[in-house]
């Protein structure tokens, strides 16, 4: 078995699912990732969102955008606009230490992502990652696949007598 990399949520991504950029961002920096064609649903990573970062993020066309996981020293406040919505994203964390990390819900018809860096204490490197809302876990099956793991270990521990 394997750990899924430092991911301080609920909902980490497998190995397979790879960054598709990381960078060192400061305030004035930007990231912007545009699609080729629209995109109705995806999900919105965001790791390693530290050292005190905040940022303006920018998702053209979208109708609505859900923080789906994050961790503790994570914020996020959102409206929508004339052309998509438009969110603050802020972190508590002052270190370097990987543990400001969020996942993003965005439905409608996306046509782009834009994250605009407006404070941060130095050149923080963050990974973004997008993937297709069907290869999180529902809930349910989050409880379903809890209760087949302590089923495995009580097994596991039983053979061991």
């Amino acid at each position: 078995e394997y750990e899924c990399g430092s991911w301080d949520g609920d909902l980490p991504l497998g190995h397979d699912d790879l960054a598709v950029v990381a960078s060192y961002v400061n305030a004035g920096d930007f990231k912007e990732f545009l699609f080729s064609t629209t995109l109705d649903e995806t999900l919105f990573y965001i790791e390693n969102f530290d050292s005190s970062s905040m940022a303006d993020i920018t998702f053209f066309g979208a109708e609505a955008v859900t923080l789906v996981d994050a961790s503790s020293s994570i914020s996020f406040d959102s409206v929508a606009g004339d052309d998509g919505v438009v969110g603050k994203l802020a972190t508590s964390n002052a270190g370097y230490d990987g543990e400001g990390d969020a996942a993003f819900l965005v439905v409608g018809d996306i046509s782009g992502i834009r994250v605009d860096y407006t404070a941060g204490e130095g050149a923080n490197g963050v990974f973004y990652t997008f993937a297709e809302p069907c290869a999180v876990p529902e809930p349910t099956s989050l409880l379903v696949m809890a209760g087949l793991f302590g089923i495995g270990c009580v097994v596991r521990i039983a053979r061991r007598d």
